[in-house]
C-alpha cells in the first residue's frame, strides 16, 4: 500500500493494525542468554537474533485480520539501545525490523507496514532514580 492507497481505504473504512509486538513477545518463552543474547528486555534484538520470530509476529496479526503492521522498533532509538550497549547498532536494527515486517506484508495482497520508532526521551531504566541531566528530544 502507497501513503495515497491507505489515504483511499481510509476514506471507506477503518484499517486495522496489529498489536503490542512487545506484549506478544512477553508472553512467549524466551531465553535471555539464547533469544536476548543476554540484553533483557530488549525486543528489538530480537531482529537480529530471532527474526524468525519477528516475522512470524507479523504474519499472525495478518493472519488475525490486520491491514498493517507496526515494525518492531519501539525502542530502536540509539538513545533507548544505549542502555543495552547497542546504540551504534540503531540503523542495522531498524532496518531488520523494516525489512521483517515488509516481508509479512508481502505475502499477504492489501497489507502495509508503519514505523514503530519511538519519538520522545527515555530514562535509563537501569538507574531510574538518576535523573540529573536529562534531555528532551523532540
Amino acid at each position: 500500500m502507497t501513503a495515497a492507497h491507505i489515504l483511499d481505504y481510509l476514506r471507506d473504512r477503518v484499517l486495522l493494525c496489529d498489536g503490542g509486538v512487545g506484549s506478544r513477545v512477553q508472553a512467549l518463552s524466551l531465553d535471555v542468554e539464547r533469544d536476548y543474547w543476554g540484553h533483557e528486555n530488549c525486543t528489538d534484538i530480537l531482529n537480529l537474533s530471532r527474526p524468525d520470530l519477528v516475522r512470524e509476529l507479523h504474519r499472525g496479526y495478518f493472519a488475525a485480520g490486520a491491514d498493517m503492521v507496526e515494525t518492531n522498533s519501539f525502542g530502536g532509538s540509539p538513545v533507548t539501545l544505549a542502555e543495552f550497549g547497542l546504540e551504534a547498532r540503531a540503523r542495522e536494527i531498524n532496518r531488520l525490523a523494516a525489512t521483517l515486517a515488509r516481508e509479512a506484508a508481502a505475502e499477504v495482497a492489501g497489507r502495509a507496514v508503519a514505523d514503530r520508532l519511538q519519538r520522545h526521551a527515555r530514562i535509563d531504566t537501569r538507574a531510574p532514580a538518576e535523573i540529573d541531566g536529562l534531555v528532551h528530544l523532540a
